[in-house]
């Protein structure tokens, strides 16, 4: 008797509902897919297409001290609720989940468009983080499911696609959007995309049954309230001192961290709990999701891709700018080299684990390690003003690595959890790639101003050093030889990040040995079990 056997055991015993095959065929799970990948469009190119438009709003507000706001609270409430929307979507199903999303997702973007005022702004950023938890986490969730085993190649290089390409295209979107345009359209234009999907899902998407349905009385509240205050908690403190808006000993800080590592501990607490025998609440996983060796392997593999993957998309763009003088919509041009090839590897991914032998282990493996080649490559470009032509070719080099990890990783979590823990799963998968993006962001804050700080002491005066940690924008008050100190200190910066990236993805690589299995399931063993 195989895991998969036991667990189905485990279901009937618990009482939890058994899957009707929600698998579509045809037209209707072509419009699905496209509908799901769009809104996945949305979400994750709305987590990056502000990082060129900042400036241009924080002068327009007058108001660069608030400004960061602007990016975190988008970013805390997408990490805090994403797994929480894939469990919601086991209450009221997967195409009204989605549609919810998607209608969040539109509603900030609105909001945000038409804000007036910088708090406005913010508040309306979080409702769009709302939207984006679940229109990121439940097209990975969904998309699996509705797949018929012969087509998982084909969607799997599909979604690995939208998700890595739009959020590399974000900042280039967003430059372009700003310089030809008005920076509120990086967030208005959602509005008639989503209002497009939503139409899309509501005439295309037939009723479903899916696996461990559960009622609102069933749903683990208490559950969400501790994952949102651990993760919450944990990147604020980080982000926020790590900006030197506090210090690290102040009682902020301080509270902030001592909280979420308390919420943790009772967070795996209560799970464990609730996963000992069946009970009136559903835990927002099973305990047997994170025991089993695989599913943990590629939950951290996940976490640490995620790391890598933030840090690239936000540090190297800044890098191109403060370093290399490219203008927004330039760095978002000069970016274009790592899209493509993470779009190669995607489908490669896709396409070599998709046949009747299940491959997922050499292929996520072979991709980590061309990850760990091109940071440590990145890590060692020159730092002169112009831009290097190798930064190119290393760029290819790490795109290649992160775009299959990211498709092979789906792919891990499809083939190795159970129907029943399938979606929570998949759930996992996406909170822990959120979760590694944004520590790896927080780190990297900290890095760059512990080096600003260095290596302008005395260069720049302390109000000119704040100024620019507050607003990049400050640069065109300074002279020549500041400019050109202030763009040294930033190639410092990002060579220290990359080392660090360097590391995390030589971790990774290494946990891929966690997955390996000496018959592992394939599409065909899938298709036959009806899932």
């Amino acid at each position: 008797m195989d895991r998969f056997d036991s667990e189905d055991q485990t279901a009937e015993v618990t009482g939890e509902t058994r899957r009707h095959d929600p698998t579509l065929r045809g037209w209707r799970y072509y419009a699905v897919l496209f509908s799901l990948c769009f809104a996945l469009f949305l979400g994750a190119i709305d987590s990056s297409v502000v990082a060129t438009a900042l400036v241009t709003i924080g002068a327009h507000f007058d108001d660069f001290v608030r400004l960061q706001w602007v990016v975190l609270a988008y970013l805390l409430v997408d990490l805090g609720f994403a797994l929480i929307f894939a469990r919601v979507s086991d209450v009221i199903g997967r195409k009204w989940a989605s549609i919810w999303a998607v209608a969040i997702l539109t509603v900030g973007s609105l909001g945000a468009g038409l804000s007036t005022s910088i708090n406005q702004l913010v508040i309306f950023r979080a409702i769009q983080g709302l939207g984006a938890a679940g229109v990121y986490s439940l097209p990975l969730t969904v998309i699996p499911e509705i797949t018929p085993a012969e087509l998982f190649g084909f969607m799997s290089a599909v979604s690995g696609l939208v998700s890595t390409c739009s959020s590399i295209l974000g900042p280039t979107i967003g430059g372009v959007i700003t310089t030809q345009s008005s920076w509120r359209w990086c967030f208005l234009f959602n509005v008639p995309c989503g209002v497009f999907a939503i139409a899309v899902m509501l005439a295309t998407w037939p009723k479903q049954d899916i696996a461990g349905r559960i009622t609102w009385s069933q749903l683990d509240f208490i559950g969400a309230l501790l994952i949102i205050g651990t993760t919450v908690l944990t990147v604020f403190a980080l982000q926020e001192a790590g900006s030197d808006t506090y210090a690290w000993s102040s009682p902020t800080i301080i509270g902030c961290l001592v909280g979420g590592a308390v919420a943790a501990i009772v967070f795996g607490t209560w799970i464990w709990f609730l996963s000992k025998k069946p009970r009136k609440i559903s835990p927002l996983f099973h305990t047997r999701v994170i025991k089993d060796r695989v599913l943990l392997g590629a939950f951290l593999v996940a976490m640490l891709s995620g790391y890598v993957l933030y840090v690239i998309l936000i540090e190297l763009s800044e890098r191109l700018q403060i370093v290399n003088g490219r203008t927004a919509q330039g760095a978002g041009i000069d970016l274009l080299p790592f899209l493509g090839s993470a779009a190669v590897s995607s489908g490669i991914a896709g396409f070599l684990s998709s046949g009747a032998k299940n491959r997922s282990f050499e292929t996520i493996t072979v991709f980590s390690a061309f990850t760990a080649l091109g940071c440590g490559l990145l890590a060692f470009v020159s730092k002169s003003a112009t831009v290097p032509a190798a930064l190119y070719g290393y760029q290819v080099i790490l795109g290649f690595g992160i775009g299959g990890v990211l498709v092979s990783g789906t792919i891990v979590v499809k083939l190795s959890a159970s129907q029943l823990d399938s979606a929570s799963a998949q759930g996992v998968q996406a909170q822990t790639r959120i979760l590694g993006g944004n520590v790896g962001l927080a780190i990297a804050t900290i890095i760059l101003n512990a080096r600003l700080n260095v290596d302008l002491d005395g260069t720049l005066t302390p109000q000119q050093l704040s100024d620019l940690k507050r607003s990049l924008n400050s640069i065109g008050s300074l002279n020549p030889s500041q400019v050109r100190a202030v763009g040294l200190s930033f190639a410092n910066a990002f060579r220290i990040q990359l080392v660090v990236c360097l590391g995390v993805a030589v971790v990774s690589l290494c946990c891929c040995a966690m997955i390996w299995q000496r018959n592992p399931r394939t599409f065909k063993d899938l298709k036959e079990a009806g899932g």
